[in-house]
């Protein structure tokens, strides 16, 4: 017969096993829900955060130039920010080579229509590329083109004057245009220089990471 002592010993063992994985079992469906409340919290923060940001924007009567911040005439991703007085709607339309199939063996044409909410310096750019047009393909029958519009804003909606017509601007909205569109470099700089809250997230190790402005506020 097995030494009953030591049958009850293990016996204690056990049942303690047991009581401490239920106790690690609770901890972690609380821990859990604490990250999911966690989660809950930041992401109500950073939608009340960037309409702080939007109102900053407001506030200053500044927004950027949509068309910097797509690269359409200069480096990509370049964020202009001025008065709005000095933005102005501009659509560009046109046909643009692009390379295709195995490395770039191949090529076609695609068709592109932009609106753009402008800076005067990229305004300049587009008229004074008004008109150009490609060398004409022989093969596929075709050329790569660029054209300007000017733009006028409406209740409805956008108008171009399209070679003297003034035609309505179907589906077409400012490209790049909402806060949201603003990559991450790009607000934290703004946060920097306007002396917003901190920035409150989830790093790539599980913790919280707390971005503080270590500027003062600066004009824009």
């Amino acid at each position: 017969m097995a030494n009953e002592a030591l049958l009850e010993k293990l016996h204690g063992l056990r049942t303690d096993a047991e009581k401490v994985a239920q106790e690690i079992r609770g901890i972690k469906d609380e821990l859990g829900d604490k990250e999911t409340e966690l989660n809950r919290i930041i992401d109500d923060y950073y939608e009340e955060w960037i309409e702080l940001l939007a109102e900053e924007f407001r506030t200053r009567g500044v927004l950027w130039c949509t068309s910097c911040f797509a690269g359409e005439f200069g480096i990509f991703g370049k964020l202009t920010i001025l008065p709005e007085s000095e933005l102005q709607p501009l659509f560009i339309e046109g046909r643009v080579e692009r390379r295709c199939g195995y490395q770039g063996g191949e090529y076609t044409y695609d068709d592109f229509a932009v609106l753009y909410r402008a800076c005067p310096a990229c305004r300049d750019a587009a008229f004074d590329k008004h008109g150009w047009r490609g060398e004409y393909d022989k093969q596929l029958k075709t050329q790569a083109y660029f054209h300007t519009f000017r733009v006028e804003r409406h209740d409805d909606g956008f108008y171009a004057c399209e070679f003297g017509n003034w035609v309505k601007l179907e589906n077409k909205d400012i490209g790049k245009s909402d806060i949201s569109d603003l990559n991450e470099e790009f607000i934290k700089d703004l946060a920097e220089k306007w002396n917003l809250p901190a920035r409150i997230e989830i790093d790539k190790d599980g913790k919280l990471a707390i971005h503080e402005q270590t500027t003062v506020a600066k004009a824009v």
